[in-house]
């Protein structure tokens, strides 16, 4: 029992013509529509963010990880409370754009 296996492999199917303004991703894919622009109204997500961008550029982020690490190291609540009087310009300033975005 000999098989041909030219004679048993499958035929594959004629290639077809793709014309030059068609090509074949465009073919397949079917049809595309380009999403709409961006015409959400503003959420109170985005009023958010815009406000911790305006703190991150007035505000030193060196300051801040300098407070997080004296504050963080700190043994006692007096000490925590004596860094944060060491940085009431820098502790305000944060409490004022947390608290009140509008004054920034």
């Amino acid at each position: 029992m000999f098989y041909n296996i030219k004679a048993t492999a499958p035929r594959r199917a004629p290639a077809r013509v793709v014309t030059d303004s068609l090509s074949y991703a465009k073919a397949t894919t079917g049809y595309h529509k380009d999403p709409p622009f961006n015409s959400a109204p503003i959420t109170s997500s985005s009023k958010d963010i815009k406000a911790m961008m305006s703190t991150i550029s007035i505000i030193n982020i060196g300051e801040i990880v300098l407070l997080a690490k004296k504050f963080k190291a700190a043994a006692n609540p007096m000490e925590k409370i004596l860094i944060l009087v060491e940085h009431a310009p820098l502790v305000e300033a944060i409490r004022i754009t947390k608290f009140n975005p509008s004054k920034v």
